[in-house]
Parts: structure tokens; sequence; C-alpha cells
């Protein structure tokens, strides 16, 4: 039982750390938004997501899933900027 412990208290720490990144993820979204209102045009977003499309590719990690994650976090900072 030790090792599912120490296993399930490192995902929790890197589910904070994920959770802290998306924070300052949105936090510059916001400060780009106010420097330019075209800071995240459709044009930027496709980009970022073929990003992490080919980023999932080179770690062998679903790319679909990856994407789809991608572009949760572009919404959820897009709407943060608007707020």
């Amino acid at each position: 039982m030790a090792v599912l412990h120490n296993v399930g208290a490192r995902i929790e720490k890197i589910d904070q750390q994920i959770i802290t990144l998306i924070e300052q993820r949105a936090l510059l979204c916001q400060e780009a938004l106010e420097e330019d209102s075209a800071a995240l045009s459709a044009e930027h977003e496709m980009e970022i997501v073929g990003l992490w499309g080919s980023e999932a590719e080179h770690r062998g990690l679903d790319e679909m899933g990856m994407e789809r994650i991608c572009k949760a976090i572009l919404a959820f900072c897009k709407k943060m900027g608007e707020s």
C-alpha cells in the first residue's frame, strides 16, 4: 500500500503543477489580449494545436487526445482573457 500512496502523492503533485501552469498561461494570455486583441486569433490557435499534436507524436502520446486538451486550455485562456 505504501507504493500506491507514494504514486498517488506524486500524481497529486503533478496535478498541482499542471494547474499552476494553466493559471500562468491564462495570465499571460490576458496580458497578450490587453496588448493586442488579435493575440489569440484562430490562426494562432491552429499553430498552437499543431505544436501540441507534433509534440504528442514525437513523445508517443495520443495526438488527438493532446489536441483536445490543447483546445480546452485555449478556450479556458480565452474565456479568462475576456473577463
